[in-house]
Order: structure tokens, then sequence, then C-alpha cells
């Protein structure tokens, strides 16, 4: 009896060892899961930090083991494969997460869990992007009595996913139904934000700052609560309450609870500085938030603030550029950082051709004025030769240099001596006196024949050259690439007085005449320059293309006008049942203007009459045929395709004969009466007949669609 009392008591402990390393198994994967789900509410991005994806991986690693151990059955394994599937949602791996949520819908169809799994489906269809999917999951879902918390979450999701299409009516419909019955301080926040926030886009201001002051009156975390007040302090600046969003902008630099978004708040109130119309303030401010905050989202923003500024208010391009380029070095944000860079890019095109820009002027004023420096710099250096002649006829030339006085006596006497017997033999004069004067004439004529500094190292024609080109590739930089239209106005003008007489004159006129006419409907201006271009440059392909849009305009008028009058004298032999010469006169309109709406209309209406004045079946198909090959896109060819459909065949089940007895037949043609009468059945769609029923009736052409014309530089 002992015995069997201490085997009954072995078997008692391992069954409570064994279930307290089965729930410590799955309490630890719960722990995991909990650990990273909690730390991924304070990340922002969309990008899952790794350590947040080490800590899901542990979570399943651990879940996984529950099930391969303990077996399917086990008490916990319907909650292991629910958290499986819910990690790999988290981790955004929803392919991973949809096939285990199914698992688990297929193993466990009894389980309690059963509604938190069809929740968890849903949002990963939304992830999927098969929002279809995932109203119908949540729709199922409230067909069975389900706990006030999973219609909370169920009410939260679907308001979720209207907002993302921003259907706002039905978002806020069902986040109200949320807020009615959820008792979790968390989702309450969340649907109180996201309320927030469709009453801010739908422009409604004061229910948006109603919603997110009742946010803040929850518990939520650190990271919503500064969100709703910075959503705030966006709606005053909506409503232009600059005072109040500053003050709730240095309220909340006060507190220490969001020291780790300083560098935001800062740069919003450079924002505000600027609204209030205090930029140099603002310039400080954004400076300010640079240095203090290095490589953060705060110091971003305030650079790329910044850059703005300078480019546009006080059109300080390269100080933008530089800014732009800070941007990119410290950016965390991927739409600011490409925006930032392609503008960095952009100006650094500009300043490259300003700074030769003004290369090319400073040379010019130099020429212009003939710098002294200029010597040995823009000519070809002499030879030797030439050197030595030019420096003998300088000395030649050059005056008797005077007597100085203040020398010492005999310096001064010696000196005089040296230059009256110059002629004398050597042996007269002191041979030491004679070495220094040589010595420092030599030194005079070797600096006189060195060349001086450089000032222009290129010629004048290569300078001029590169101004004009320069000039030109300002001006196309404004109209082409910067966008700048009034910039673009001023270099092109710039040009044209600099270089009236240039090869690309014309073509700056022409950019004239674009701007004004496309850019700024301004017609009397544009016709102006028109002129100039056509009578100062008849001969360039830009005045071509002027005249010839006028001469094509009024040519096609003229022709207009004479194949109108052709087709409606076509439609009064019709009238007049003479057939045969309407259809010659149609196949003239048709061969003569080839391509205009009344060759069309002619094609249509020769066939026309074949079909319903002639009876002759044959002509007309091959003329509706005709019309399909040469005008297949326009409305006449559907016509004329349905008219030349072989008729539908009816199918009748009989028994297959013997392949001997079948006949080979060739294709059928239709009868006059299969083919389908036009008016009767496109009275809507197509014109109409070319048969007027009285003199005053005419068919009016079908004007084609006005295309405006690109203008290629």
């Amino acid at each position: 009896m002992k015995r069997y009392l201490k085997i009954i008591s072995l078997i008692t402990l391992l069954t409570v060892l064994v279930g307290c390393a089965y729930y410590n198994t799955f309490f630890n994967a719960k722990k995991r899961y909990n650990e990273a789900f909690e730390k991924q509410k304070n990340v922002k991005s969309d990008r899952v930090p790794s350590d947040i994806v080490k800590g899901y991986m542990a979570a399943i690693k651990k879940a996984f083991k529950i099930i391969d151990v303990y077996g399917d059955s086990s008490k916990y394994a319907d909650d292991a494969l629910l958290l499986i599937g819910k990690a790999y949602y988290n981790q955004h791996d929803y392919i991973k997460a949809e096939h285990r949520l199914n698992q688990f819908l297929l193993k466990y169809p009894k389980s309690s869990l059963i509604p938190e799994a069809k929740l968890w489906m849903a949002k990963t269809y939304i992830g999927l992007e098969e929002d279809e999917k995932a109203l119908n999951t949540l729709n199922k879902l409230f067909e069975n009595k389900v706990s006030k918390k999973i219609a909370a979450q169920a009410f939260f999701i679907r308001g979720d996913l209207y907002f993302q299409r921003e259907t706002y009516d039905k978002a806020l419909k069902n986040l109200e139904k949320c807020l009615r019955i959820v008792r979790d301080e968390e989702m309450e926040g969340n649907a109180r934000y996201m309320i927030g926030q469709a009453y801010f886009n739908l422009g409604e201001y004061e229910n948006a700052i109603f919603n997110f002051d009742k946010l803040l009156n929850l518990n939520v975390p650190v990271l919503k609560e500064f969100e709703a007040r910075m959503q705030i302090v966006e709606s005053l600046i909506q409503l232009k309450k600059y005072d109040l969003a500053e003050r709730d902008l240095k309220k909340m630099l006060r507190s220490i609870r969001f020291k780790k978004q300083f560098p935001l708040i800062e740069a919003k109130l450079g924002e505000i500085y600027e609204l209030q119309g205090d930029p140099q303030f603002a310039v400080e401010q954004y400076s300010d938030v640079i240095k203090k905050y290095r490589r953060t989202e705060g110091s971003s923003l305030a650079a790329y603030d910044l850059a703005r500024l300078y480019e546009y208010h006080f059109a300080q391009l390269d100080s933008a550029e530089f800014y732009y380029k800070k941007v990119g070095a410290i950016s965390l944000q991927p739409e600011i950082l490409q925006e930032a860079k392609e503008r960095a890019n952009l100006l650094k095109e500009y300043l490259k051709i300003r700074n030769q820009l003004r290369k090319d002027y400073r040379d010019l004023m130099k020429l212009a004025a003939g710098d002294s420096l200029l010597e040995d710099s823009v000519a070809v250096q002499p030879d030797s030769s030439q050197q030595n002649d030019a420096f003998n006829k300088r000395e030649s030339e050059a005056p008797e240099p005077a007597i100085n006085t203040d020398m010492p006596d005999n310096r001064q006497q010696n000196e005089f001596d040296v230059r009256k017997n110059a002629n004398n033999p050597p042996g007269n004069i002191d041979e030491n006196m004679v070495a220094n004067e040589d010595s420092s004439l030599l030194q005079q004529k070797r600096k006189r024949t060195t060349p001086k500094k450089v000032a222009v190292t290129r010629s004048p024609e290569e300078v001029q050259k590169s101004f004009k080109h320069n000039s030109f590739a300002l001006a196309e930089y404004f109209l082409l690439k910067y966008m700048n239209y009034d910039s673009a106005l001023v270099s092109y003008k710039k040009f044209i007085n600099n270089f009236n007489d240039s090869l690309l004159t014309p073509k700056a006129y022409y950019a004239l005449y674009f701007i004004y006419h496309d850019i700024k409907n301004d017609s009397l201006k544009a016709d102006s320059i028109k002129k100039v271009i056509i009578t100062s440059y008849p001969k360039t392909d830009y005045a071509l293309k002027l005249t010839k849009q006028l001469v094509e305009k009024n040519e096609e008028n003229t022709r207009r006008s004479i194949y109108k009058d052709l087709y409606t004298k076509g439609e009064d032999l019709l009238f007049h049942k003479k057939y045969r010469p309407a259809i010659d006169l149609f196949h003239q309109i048709a061969e003569e203007d080839s391509g205009s709406i009344w060759a069309k209309k002619s094609l249509y209406a020769i066939a026309y009459t074949y079909e319903h004045m002639l009876h002759d079946t044959t002509q007309a198909i091959q003329s509706y045929t005709t019309l399909t090959k040469i005008y297949p896109n326009s409305p006449f060819a559907r016509v004329a395709e349905q008219k030349i459909k072989p008729p539908k065949i009816k199918i009748v089940k009989t028994e297959i004969p013997d392949s001997s007895q079948v006949k080979q037949k060739g294709p059928e043609e239709p009868d006059k009466s299969e083919v389908p009468h036009l008016l009767d059945e496109q009275k809507d769609q197509l014109p109409k007949p070319p048969i007027r029923q009285a003199k005053t009736q005419k068919n009016e052409p079908i004007k084609p669609p006005n295309k405006k014309k690109k203008i290629d530089f």
C-alpha cells in the first residue's frame, strides 16, 4: 500500500513539474512578445528595428516549442499558434501571418480565441492590401455575439481602414462606436487621435482640437501625447492663431517629458516665427536648432526650412544649396532627403552657370578697361629678338634720368662721369663702376622683358564666346529646369540686348514668344515678338514654324470651306436621286481631301448609298471594308465593322455525322437583309446620314480635337 502511494505521489509530482515547465515555456514566449510589442509602440517609422524583430523571433521560437513538444492538443497550443501569427504580423511579414492564422482557424474551430484570430486576420488582409477581404471578415465577426472588447477592436480596425481610404465620414462613424464601448485607454487614445486627424483633414480644426484635447486626459504613451499636442499646434496654425501655437510649444519645452522631442519643437517654433512675418528671427531659430541638436529629425527639418527660406525669400541660392546638402547629411525622413537632394542638384547647376558668367563679366571689364596687368596675357608672347628690339626702342625713347642732388658728391660725380664717358674705352674709367653699372642695366632689362602676372588667361574671343554661351544657358535654365518664368524673361531679354546678331538670338525671341503666348497668356506681347521673328529672321526655323502655322491655319480654313461645299453638293445630288454623280463626287472628296472629316464622311456616304439607295450589298460591303481599312479609328469605321460582321450562327446540338458525310463549305456572304441599319441601331453614337430630309438641313462637320502643340527648343 505504501509502495502504491509512493508511485501515485511520484506521478503527481512529475505531472506538476511537467505542467510548470509547460506553462513557463508559454509564459516566456508571451513575455518576449509583450516586450517587443511595447518597444514597437515608441517606433515612429514603418521599418521595424532589428532588436524588436529579434524579440518577436524569440517569442515565435518558444511558441513553436510548445506545439512541437506538447502537441497540437495541449492546453496552450492554440494560444501559441495565435501568438505566432500576431508576431509575424507585427514584423510586417503578412504572408506568414496569414498562413499561421489560417492554420489556427482550421485547427481550432472551437477555440475561445476564434474572434481574436479573425480580428488579426482582418488586419493581415489590410496589410496585404486586400481591403474587401478585411471588411468581409469583420462583418462576419459581427454575425455572432462577441465581447465588448472584441467589438471595440473591430470598430477601430474598420474605422482605420476607412480612414486610410480617406472616407472620413465612415471612419468617424466606426470610431465613435468604438469610443462608446471601449475600456482600454490606449485604444481610446488611438481612436481619439484618429478622429482628431480626420476632422483636421476635413478642415474642421475646432473639432480636431477638441478631440486632441480629450486625448490628453488619457493615460497614453509619451509619443502619442506629443503627436496630439503637435496636431493641436498645427490646427492653431491653420486657424492663424500663431500666438496660441507659440504658447503651447514653449509650454512643451518646459516639460522634461518631451526632452527627446525638443529638436522638433524648436524647429516648429522657427516655422511660427516665419508665419508671423519675421523671417530673420526664423533664420536664427533654425540655425540654433542645427547647432544644438546635430543629426536629429528636428535639425533636419530646420535645415530644410532654412534652405527654403534662403532660396525663396532671400534669394541667396548659394546658402540654400549649402543647407539643402546639410539636409542630405542629417535627414531621417526619406521624402525630405529626396526633395532636398533634388533641390541641391538643381541649385548647384545654377551656381555653376552663374559663377562662370561672373568670371566672364569680370574678364570683359578688364579687357574693356585695358588693365596694365593684361600685358603679355591676352596676346602672343614675342620671341627673344622681338623682345630685344622693343627694349632698345624703349631705351632710345626714354628721357635722360635726372641727376639726384641728394646723392653723395663722389657718387654723383662718378654717375655723371660714367654716363658722360659711356663711349670711351674701358681703360679710361673705373672698371668696378662699369661692372656695377652693367649689372644694374642687365637686371633692369630682364625685369622689363619678364612677362607680367596673368590676369586674363583667355583671349578676348574666348571670353566673349563663353559670356554668350553662359548668358543663354542661364536663360534656358530658368525656363526649362528651374521654371522661373519671370527670371527667364529677364535673362532672354538681356541676351537679346547683348547679342542681337547671334545665331541664338531668334531662339531667344522664340522662347520669349512661348512664355508670353503659352504661359503668360499675353497675346499682345506674343504677337509683337512674332512679328519681330518673322520680319527680322524670316529664314530661321522659328519664323517658318510661326508662318507655317498661319499658312496651315488659313489653308485649313479654305480647304474646309471648299470641301464642305462639295459635300453639300453631293448631298443635294442624293436628295434628287442622282446617285452615280453623287458617288463620283464623294470619291473626289475622299481622294483630294484625304484624312479630313469630309473624306471620312464621303466614304461613309458612298457605302450608305450603295446599301440603302442602290441596294447593292456587294458594293456596300466593299465600301464599308475600305472605310475600316483607311480610317480604322474613326466612328464611321466602328459602324462599318458592325455592317460587315458576319451574322451569328446558332449552334444546335445534334449527333456528330461521319466525317465522310460532311461537306466543306466556304464562308457565307451575308444577305442584304442581315446588314444592320445604321441609323436605327446607332442613333446616339453616329453622325447623321449623308441624305438631307430638306434643303435647309445640312450635316455639320465634326470638329477635330484642338491639340496643343509641344514647343521644341
